[in-house]
């Protein structure tokens, strides 16, 4: 009996040094850490459960293995790494059936890579980077709100118009993209307008165009239905030394050198200069 007891502990004994991959553990945990646990060894892997009661489970690296990736967790210097090869989903609302959201704690770094950076409805409403530029995505608008006033700013994706709530405060030049003739400036439908035409800079107003300074309405009144120019004040001519060439209806004042009678306003007429008594 005794020599059959020997020899049973002799054969484990061989056994077990020549499968040294079933003779050590991989993973050390305290008995008062577990609750549960189920594993399974076979070859140099551990299948199975373990559920800690008390305490933490830990390891130098996680490793979690699927016949179509890998998903591993470990320490790489100062930086704790989740690494995978597939997709990684973070779903704290149980597939929409909670309210569980994701909190950074602090700032959110993307690795160094042109491309969408965030894609919140596929590719059709994302932010990305390409060179040299932040480009945010949409499938038509852009719309800027606050936690009170919906649509202050609105860029229209098709078309490409800007529409803002109130004013457009610029602190440089308001500038044009494209050089262009047709109209540049719509203060008031179309009746109140700036436009640009060939050599032209043309000025739209219902009827009239005035003029006005801080203390002076009306400084200077166009009516823009009869060409009639009034003014609150003097008009004042160009001064010449001597008569220029010019054209029909041209008003200046001549200032002769030595001769006074010669001094005053002058019209141009068909053939030349004729001085207003």
């Amino acid at each position: 009996m005794k020599k059959s007891m020997l020899f049973i502990i002799y054969i484990f004994v061989v056994f077990v040094c020549s499968h040294p991959c079933l003779a050590y553990s991989q993973t050390l945990i305290g008995r008062e850490q577990i609750e549960d646990a189920f594993l399974l060894k076979s070859g140099g892997m551990l299948y199975g459960d373990v559920s800690a009661a008390t305490s933490t489970i830990e390891a130098a690296t996680f490793d979690l293995n699927h016949d179509a990736g890998l998903f591993h967790i470990f320490c790489d210097g100062s930086k704790f790494v989740i690494q995978s090869n597939l997709d990684i989903k973070l779903d704290p609302t149980n597939e929409g059936l909670a309210n569980g959201k994701i909190i950074p704690a602090t700032m959110i770094e993307f690795v160094d890579f042109l491309g969408d950076k965030i894609r919140f409805y596929s590719h059709s409403y994302s932010i990305g980077v390409s060179p040299y530029d932040l480009d945010i995505t949409s499938d038509q608008n852009i719309k800027f709100h606050s936690d009170t006033v919906p649509d202050l700013m609105v860029i229209q994706g098709d078309e490409g118009d800007v529409q803002v709530k109130r004013d457009v405060i610029s602190g440089g030049v308001f500038k044009f993209s494209q050089d262009s003739a047709g109209d540049k400036l719509r203060l008031f439908g179309t009746l109140y307008r700036l436009a640009i035409s060939s050599s032209t800079m043309d000025f739209y107003s219902d009827q009239n165009f005035a003029w006005h300074s801080d203390t002076q309405e009306d400084s200077m009144l166009l009516n823009g239905d009869t060409g009639r120019l009034t003014l609150s004040g003097p008009l004042k001519l160009p001064v010449y030394d001597a008569l220029p060439s010019g054209e029909v209806g041209d008003l200046i004042y001549f200032d002769h050198a030595s001769d006074n009678n010669q001094d005053g306003a002058y019209i141009r007429c068909a053939t030349d200069w004729r001085k207003c008594n």
